[in-house]
């Protein structure tokens, strides 16, 4: 008898349930933020990359710890900068991830020319630097 129960099981539709919960606003902000990286259904679990797969590729997305250590800036300025508009980025599920290349990007952007004289001259002339060790005499 409990082979017929398993074969029938195995044979039936999942069965969809509703569930209707009452809350405050507040806390279903506060599950909306928990769940905001929760796959909704098996089928959004399979079509998801596997976590850590968005690092591979020709122009791989960090998240935030990662491009912190990449620029080698805190957490708090990678937000700063993120929030100031100074770092493209994306945010999904609350969370940050930038594109490698728009790193690398805002590295160029923050490579500054040595200044120069009104007249084109370097700021100072390299004849009149004394070499190393020696008085300048």
């Amino acid at each position: 008898m409990s082979e017929t129960k398993s074969k029938a099981s195995e044979s039936e539709d999942p069965v969809e349930i509703e569930l209707v919960v009452k809350m405050s606003p507040s806390a279903l902000l506060g599950l909306r933020h928990a769940l905001a990286g929760v796959p909704q259904s098996a089928a959004d679990c399979a079509q998801e990359p596997p976590r850590g797969s968005e690092s591979t590729g020709p122009d791989p997305w960090l998240d935030n710890k990662e491009a912190a250590a990449y620029l080698g800036l805190s957490l708090n300025t990678i937000y700063k900068y993120a929030s100031q508009k100074r770092l493209a980025y994306r945010k999904l599920g609350g969370r940050l991830a930038f594109r490698k290349s728009a790193l690398d990007d805002f590295i160029q952007q923050q490579i500054h020319p040595a200044r120069r004289c009104a007249g084109g001259q370097d700021l100072v002339d390299e004849a009149s630097v004394p070499p190393p060790g020696t008085s300048g005499q």
